[in-house]
């Protein structure tokens, strides 16, 4: 039976409900004259009048099955407040309902509920006889029983369902492929995804009516503001609509569901893989966005919604790594500074020493502490730039990469002006890129931190070794993405890419004659043959290569640490070890210049028994060129941080050397869509 036919039956049978009840009243409130109250025979006719109107039916042709449906005609009978003589007015108001089609589902079990248990079994039985003299307690009765009917059944069921039928209409639309010029036009994944998540609930609505569910949407989408997403681009603002002023015309009522669930499914999907797609939004992204699992993800959502569930999907969208959740905490902090004012401006002026005193000590101190650094226990109105001070500046000087001298000059200055909300956004530009990159991470790990200028082995969550590094100048950035460590190179020669021949060689060769002999670079053809490099035409040179001979003096010093990959770019030791002393230390051509790349590569080869650090320092002194395999690879994770978390939870903040930061933010905010 459909779902028309059955409602039709339900509502025949609350129609002979209601008339068997007539006829008792009528009796009772009959007169010795046999004459019938006028106030009943009013109310009588009226509850006539309105099961006349709920049962106006025509017939419609289904277009997509070719069945013959029924089409009703509904009117919401609205009663007025008593008045005194606890008389009832109705209003009729008669709308239109759409069809509702969804494959053959018929009414469900929580819809068949019997109007005569729901609404008619709640008006108690009246005694033969009582009030004969006026009435009133029948006519009272009457009212209520056609009252309860009406608006709690036809107003509200028909609501309901006129609802879900708008939602199984946009479910077959969206669900349909359009055939445009010879290619095959779907809606996106997104849209996809929400036609699936009416389709398994049976088009009901998800937030309409359900209080406490939108409470808890609300609450999870107002703390995306701690993830760096905005809470109005998931529709934050359409949850008070859904609350507060829930439309009444079904289609609007459909359409407002639809977009909170949007919103809901959206912020979900971008906490998992991030808001963008890194290698769209720049060629030195290099990383492969997370993949999902559409239908495990939409079991998971329903259920946190059928279940009130809704914060622990949340929880569990995130990337589970403790640098996000610091991160995230850390955001949470320095917003409540910025929504107090933020921290303080500190004055220019002369350069500030230890133990000298100055008005603008207070502010600094305020400054640092608000930082989460430890300025120690002075007043904090005290002018004496004391001890405990310097160590808290010489703490921000060096996690800045700046010169640590501990004064307040005006490059250390300039770093502490910059405001909390450029801060917060520096925290927003690095969640997102977590939620790129910090997931499915193994236990052990090698992470080359671009803008920090320094290289990790992380162990279990627990960081066992570190060295300093060089990297990518700015217009030669070391790229960004993810390998496998599988060999070591003792004493590598270095075969000079095109890049560095055209702008560095070549320039250097003009200037002096004997560079090539100077830089033991020898040119080779394409049969591996040794030519005169004199007698090459370095502008056309075709598969002429330039090798540098292996040797402590070589561009890659005496050991090279492989991972494959398209930009040719690895770890190695380097003659230069002198620029390791400066703050800020992007000189590479691309390549990543460790300071201590054999304490790395005992680690690495530490299930090797036969390569111990003293080992591959015999073998490089042997100057031999030679490949060792690693007994397993290990993940390599070249990335780019602009915060650093440190163990007691406070976040400090790093150059931007790439001016990635301003871009990643640009194209978050920019975008709706994901």
């Amino acid at each position: 039976m459909t779902l028309i036919a059955t409602r039709l039956n339900l509502l025949r049978q609350a129609r002979s409900e209601f008339r068997d009840r007539r006829d008792r009243l009528r009796h009772d409130l009959t007169r010795p004259d046999g004459s019938v109250d006028e106030d009943f025979a009013r109310q009588a006719t009226r509850g006539e009048h309105a099961i006349a109107r709920v049962e106006r039916v025509q017939g419609a042709e289904c277009e997509c099955c070719g069945r013959l449906i029924l089409r009703k005609r509904l009117g919401a009978l609205l009663p007025a407040p008593l008045s005194a003589r606890r008389r009832t007015v109705i209003s009729i108001h008669p709308p239109v309902l759409p069809i509702r089609r969804f494959g053959s589902l018929c009414i469900d079990a929580s819809s068949r509920m019997s109007l005569r248990t729901r609404l008619l079994g709640t008006v108690p039985p009246v005694t033969p006889g009582a009030n004969r003299a006026g009435g009133s307690s029948g006519r009272f009765a009457l009212a209520v029983l056609i009252g309860l009917w009406v608006h709690a059944s036809v107003v509200a069921a028909a609501q309901t369902d006129a609802t879900r039928d708008v939602l199984a209409l946009r479910v077959d639309r969206e669900h349909a492929a359009v055939v445009t010029g010879g290619s095959v036009a779907g809606p996106t994944v997104l849209e996809s995804a929400i036609a699936t998540f009416y389709e398994r609930r049976d088009a009901a609505p998800a937030w309409l009516g359900q209080a406490d569910r939108l409470s808890a949407l609300r609450r999870n989408l107002q703390g995306l503001r701690f993830d760096g997403l905005s809470p109005d681009s998931y529709g934050l603002a359409l949850l008070d609509d859904a609350a507060l002023r829930p439309p009444v015309d079904p289609t609007a009522r459909a359409e407002l569901d639809w977009s909170i669930t949007e919103g809901f499914l959206k912020s979900l999907l971008h906490l998992y893989r991030g808001k963008l797609d890194p290698r769209a939004l720049s060629s030195i992204w290099n990383v492969e966005r997370r993949q999902i699992d559409i239908q495990q993800g939409l079991a998971s959502a329903i259920s946190s919604v059928e279940e009130g569930t809704l914060d622990a999907v949340y929880a569990e969208a995130r990337p589970e790594h403790r640098i996000y959740r610091d991160l995230r905490d850390g955001l949470k902090r320095l917003v409540q500074i910025a929504d107090h004012g933020g921290w303080p401006t500190i004055p220019g002026g002369p350069t500030i020493d230890a133990g000298h005193s100055d008005v603008r000590v207070p502010a600094l101190r305020r400054r640092l502490a608000l930082g989460g650094y430890d300025t120690g226990p002075a007043d904090a109105a005290s002018e004496i730039f004391d001890p405990a001070l310097e160590s808290a500046l010489r703490s921000f000087q060096k996690e800045q990469y700046l010169d640590v001298d501990g004064r307040l000059g005006s490059r250390t200055r300039a770093a502490l002006n910059i405001s909390t909300q450029t801060r917060i956004e520096q925290i927003r530009a690095n969640l997102e890129r977590a939620r790129w990159l910090l997931h499915d991470l193994p236990g052990d790990f090698v992470l080359v931190d671009i803008a920090g200028f320094r290289v990790r082995y992380i162990r279990n969550g627990e960081v066992i070794f570190t060295s300093r590094i060089q990297v990518g100048q700015p217009d030669r950035r070391t790229p960004i993405f993810r390998a496998e460590i599988t060999e070591l190179t003792i004493n590598p020669h270095w075969i000079v890419p095109p890049t560095i021949l055209e702008h560095d060689v070549l320039p250097a060769l003009s200037r002096e004659p004997d560079y090539l002999r100077n830089h033991h670079l020898r040119a080779f053809d394409g049969r591996g043959a040794e030519v005169d490099a004199g007698h090459v035409d370095w502008r056309h040179a075709g598969d002429v290569i330039l090798r540098q001979d292996a040797g402590p003096d070589g561009a890659l010093g005496r050991i090279a640490i492989r991972f494959p990959n398209r930009f040719a770019v690895y770890l190695h030791e380097t003659p230069h070890t002198e620029l390791f002393s400066s703050a800020r230390r992007a000189f590479s051509s691309g390549c990543i210049r460790v300071e201590h790349p054999f304490d790395l590569a005992a680690i690495l080869m530490e299930n090797d028994q036969h390569w111990t650090r003293e080992a591959l320092d015999d073998a490089a002194a042997t100057g031999t060129t030679m490949s060792i395999p690693l007994p397993r690879s290990i993940p390599i994770l070249l990335m780019y941080w602009t915060v650093d978390v440190h163990a007691d939870g406070r976040v400090s903040y790093k150059p931007d050397v790439y001016g990635l930061d301003r871009l990643t933010l640009g194209a978050i905010d920019a975008r709706i869509g994901g």
